[in-house]
């Protein structure tokens, strides 16, 4: 099956025009307070809940490894630290410390800013809606992504 031009040039505009310029908007938001967006996101969860790492990896849709070293960057920077769970020495707490809360809450205010703005120049009245459907366009490419390495791994063997 041929892809034609039009089907190139749309896969390509998804991607540099779209979740690009999502990726590059995130982490300019995010960088005047030295954290990725990542980080800012595993920032709330830790401070709204009680979670460990393969939990966020799970909620992040990333590795345990990763998570990791976004926990251990987050740490040295001392906006979260780790301390023995309880009656279990097994598991370990992760909190926000004070310096950590005091970047969330401002990094929070940017974040409630910036989807201000992109529901004004996006002009969708319900910003949840274009998410979701955003976020089902990127479901299918991860199917596809699955997909297409199963099948690639099949042809070499």
């Amino acid at each position: 099956m041929e892809v034609s031009k039009l089907e190139q040039e749309s896969a390509h505009k998804l991607y540099v025009k779209g979740f690009k310029y999502i990726d590059i908007t995130l982490k300019n938001v995010f960088h005047n307070y030295s954290i990725s967006y990542e980080q800012y996101v595993i920032l709330n969860l830790v401070d709204t809940e009680q979670l460990n790492t393969s939990d966020l990896a799970e909620r992040l849709f990333e590795t345990r490894s990763g998570v990791s070293r976004q926990l251990t960057s987050l740490n040295r920077s001392d906006l979260i630290e780790f301390k023995d769970a309880p009656g279990d020495r097994r598991f370990t707490d992760i909190k926000v410390t004070e310096q950590g809360y005091e970047v969330l809450k401002k990094a929070r205010k940017k974040e409630i800013a910036m989807h201000k703005y992109m529901k004004k120049a996006v002009g969708v009245d319900n910003l949840q809606q274009y998410f979701e459907e955003t976020m089902l366009i990127a479901q299918k490419l991860a199917d596809f992504n699955d997909e297409y390495k199963k099948k690639e791994r099949e042809s070499h063997s």
